[in-house]
């Protein structure tokens, strides 16, 4: 074997060990996810932090319940201390994504099953749960829905427990096979999803400022062309009277014809003054 042939096969070894480690490192690289989004819209999830202490004193862990396949994904729980009785379904939530990172988010107020419940559920979830849906890339499954986005992404959507009468949170979060972020989470009735002609439409409700009472207007969280946006759907009159002087508003169209009550605004003009000049 001559010298130059030699130096060959050493250079030929050097490149070949150098494009592995490039390629192990490349994998290995969190690229951002390929939507935008309002940080505004995403409330912190209530983590273990100020907990440790106390599961520990009380022998509290957190266990594996389930896992959902389709995303690679382990569902935790807590368990002693009386936490079984508390509800919400899983409290952990961990994806191994298939370029091998693995990522948790956490929710101690818990996270509750889509399908399959024990419990009951607000009478606007169980129409979301019982509503056909007319896409082929929307997947109703125990503990969410996975919505297919492009290539090998996906949004999963989350749902927390409904304490009260305030709506429970509505987590979603974009899956990559590099990365997975939370692009939106917060108290939302959502009622209907669908698939549009450039992305998704999710339709709900949300609370009033000081959280007193359920906005008239419907919103819609669409998905289209790599954005993500939140905002209202307008309403449509359907009654106007003249004297006194009433009109009366419903939101028409999606899931909304078939929800209890006949208007969700009612105005009321104010009589004239009798300092108006017109008068």
């Amino acid at each position: 074997m001559t010298k130059k042939y030699k130096y060959t096969l050493i250079i030929a070894a050097l490149a070949i060990i150098c494009f592995v480690v490039y390629k192990n490192c490349y994998s290995n690289i969190q690229e951002p996810i390929s939507i935008t989004y309002n940080k505004a819209q995403i409330e912190q999830l209530t983590g273990f932090e100020k907990h440790k202490k106390d599961f520990k004193e009380r022998n509290i862990v957190l266990k594996k319940v389930d896992e959902i396949k389709s995303l690679s994904a382990e569902l935790y729980n807590c368990f002693g201390g009386g936490w079984e009785t508390d509800p919400g379904d899983f409290r952990r939530l961990k994806i191994r994504l298939k370029k091998g990172h693995i990522i948790e988010y956490d929710n101690i107020n818990g996270w509750i099953k889509f399908l399959e419940r024990s419990e009951p559920l607000s009478v606007v979830m169980s129409q979301l749960v019982k509503a056909p849906i007319q896409s082929k890339k929307i997947h109703k499954h125990l503990y969410g829905i996975t919505i297919d986005m492009k290539g090998e992404d996906k949004i999963l959507v989350l749902f927390g427990y409904p304490y009260g009468s305030d709506p429970g949170l509505v987590t979603l979060i974009y899956i990559t096979p590099y990365n997975a972020e939370i692009i939106f989470n917060r108290n939302f009735d959502l009622f209907e999803i669908r698939e549009q002609e450039q992305g998704y439409s999710l339709i709900g409700r949300i609370r009033s400022v000081g959280n007193e009472v359920m906005q008239a207007e419907p919103y819609e969280l669409a998905i289209q062309d790599g954005k993500l946006t939140f905002e209202t759907l307008p309403l449509q009159k359907i009654y106007e009277s003249q004297d006194p002087h009433i009109v009366l508003h419903n939101s028409i169209g999606w899931s909304y014809d078939k929800q209890p009550g006949e208007f969700t605004r009612l105005e009321i003009a104010a009589p004239p003054s009798s300092n108006d000049p017109e008068n």
